[in-house]
């Protein structure tokens, strides 16, 4: 199984579903959801349903990006460059970091932030 990073589930959908084929590419929002899908892509009862909901939901989206992107009025790239965001650093002096390296904050409770964490992705490791 092969997994990496896409900044968008368009992104996902447009650039990599139609061209990967060793298995299926998949989005998810929060990286805690990963477990779910994996467990959906490894059951063979579920795996499917799972992948062709993908793959339609991923076709839906792509038209529309599509779509969306023939409906874009373009700039010729001379006028982009010409409008540019032009950005002066003369003078500025960045200031140096409170600290580097490591910190160690011993006083706050782990179980009080645990309490703060959705787990449940971690109930379906069960399964």
């Amino acid at each position: 199984m092969t997994s990496g990073a896409t900044t968008s589930k368009i992104h996902t959908a447009v650039k990599f579903s139609s061209r990967y084929r060793k298995g299926q590419a998949v989005h998810v929002l929060d990286a805690s959801c990963a477990v779910g899908v994996v467990g959906k892509l490894m059951s063979a009862e579920h795996k499917g349903a799972y992948i062709q909901g993908i793959r339609d939901e991923h076709v839906s989206v792509t038209d529309r990006h599509e779509k969306a992107e023939r409906a874009k009025e373009r700039v010729p790239l001379a006028d982009a460059r010409a409008n540019s965001l032009k950005i002066g650093f003369d003078g500025y002096c960045a200031q140096a970091p409170q600290f580097t390296g490591a910190q160690v904050i011993d006083d706050w409770d782990l179980a009080e932030i645990a309490k703060y964490i959705d787990w449940t992705q971690f109930s379906a490791l069960g399964r």
